[in-house]
């Protein structure tokens, strides 16, 4: 594999087993693909949002789970509003083309090994910040921090990179 699809892939990689790791057992972590009927069940899909850049922002555990925001300011991320379910995820995406200051509610919670982060990157990097509800607090289970823009990549390539992974495992 080249190394440009290897970092691509180890990044993905490495928020998906932070967030995996910090699974419950509740429902929230269950995905149906079909229902009865056989039609797609689209209630395990993401609800992404467009965050509003503010000083403060609150997020609506209702209607979230992915919050897009391009940050031109520092702000305070509220406690969020709505009624969370056991377990629920919910990730936050900044982009900023300077350094932002940021802070996060009492609701928010970092985890023993993580640090909740005091500033974004800048320089057009995406930050990703994931949390899970576990009962009283939102608490942090990722941070990817600095991510630039991911790489392109043609079906050919895919195709290419994917089939030589499968060559490599035999």
């Amino acid at each position: 594999m080249t190394p440009k699809f290897l970092s691509f892939l180890s990044n993905k990689i490495q928020l998906l087993s932070a967030i995996a790791s910090s699974s419950g057992s509740s429902d929230a972590d269950k995905i149906v693909a079909t229902d009865s009927g056989g039609k797609i069940d689209r209630s395990f899909l993401s609800r992404v949002v467009s965050l509003i850049d503010a000083a403060v922002i609150t997020p609506n555990a209702n209607t979230t789970d992915i919050g897009i925001l391009t940050l031109s300011q520092s702000t305070t991320f509220a406690n969020p509003t709505g009624t969370p379910t056991d377990g629920q995820l919910l990730q936050i995406r900044i982009t900023s083309s300077t350094s932002r200051s940021i802070s996060f509610g009492t609701a928010y919670e970092a985890a023993s090994s993580l640090t909740l982060p005091l500033a974004t990157t800048g320089g057009g990097a995406e930050d990703w910040i994931a949390f899970r509800w576990n009962g009283t607090k939102w608490k942090l289970v990722a941070t990817t921090i600095g991510v630039s823009s991911p790489p392109s990549f043609t079906i050919a390539e895919v195709v290419e990179e994917v089939t030589s992974l499968i060559i490599a495992m035999g």
